[in-house]
């Protein structure tokens, strides 16, 4: 990796480094304060909340691509850095993105199954007299039959790099063609899927993958992730600031 690429990385994760750190501190502070306000307060009345964290970071992944466009890309093009650099740069940063925090995440989970009862259904519960705290996860759906760290990590990692990719290319969109351009080309988009949801196509896909659904989709779906993004250069390689 040359010293641009370096610079490149460099820059993008410290400018992802304020919102990550915002976004970790609001969630776990919501939930130490959700558990410890409802059993300070709580008045004996049956209480169930439950904790998805993977959920978080997916929305948190969608939008910080999105914003990433508008924030990064037009500092490196003044700074001087290639097209090439900025896009295996910012796909570099994406991916340590994701990466940490499904790590992040179910680092978290794994405590709570350490630490707190598991029921039957893989969630693990805090009870205390009538009110439950749970943590879930995807992986304790009967789709996914492997309920490990490294099985968590890979499910979350490919659905916020996914997620990562399709909102960069969305971004890069609507910042090189406009609110016009990039409603017209999402409009496009959109018909072209309700088109295929009337004619069967989009549920007959649907129904035989989760007939013959298998831990493998994930692995799939972070490679659809990454072409996703190597088709984003098309857009990015004319951009301008």
């Amino acid at each position: 990796m040359d010293g641009q690429l370096r610079g490149a990385v460099y820059f993008i994760l410290t400018n992802i480094k304020r919102p990550f750190i915002i976004f970790w501190t609001v969630l776990v502070s919501f939930m130490v304060l959700t558990y410890g306000i409802d059993y300070i307060f709580s008045t004996g009345n049956d209480t169930a909340v439950n904790y998805d964290l993977s959920f978080s970071i997916y929305i948190f992944s969608a939008v910080l691509a999105y914003v990433t466009v508008k924030n990064c890309i037009p500092y490196l093009i003044k700074m001087g850095s290639t097209r090439m650099n900025i896009f295996v740069s910012t796909g570099v940063s994406f991916l340590i993105l994701a990466l940490v925090n499904a790590a992040l995440s179910n680092t978290i989970y794994l405590i709570a199954e350490k630490i707190f009862r598991v029921t039957n259904d893989g969630i693990f519960v805090i009870e205390t007299g009538e009110k439950s705290y749970s943590f879930s996860h995807l992986a304790d759906s009967d789709l996914v039959l492997e309920t490990t760290w490294y099985s968590r990590v890979v499910i979350d990692t490919s659905i916020a790099f996914f997620l990562l990719a399709c909102f960069f290319i969305i971004g890069l969109i609507f910042y090189r063609f406009g609110y016009i351009g990039g409603f017209t080309i999402l409009g496009i988009t959109m018909a072209t899927l309700v088109f295929g949801i009337a004619k069967g196509w989009i549920l007959d896909f649907f129904i035989e993958l989760f007939t013959d659904f298998s831990f493998i989709f994930f692995y799939q779906l972070l490679l659809s992730g990454v072409v996703i993004y190597l088709i984003s250069y098309i857009v990015m390689r004319k951009i301008t600031i």
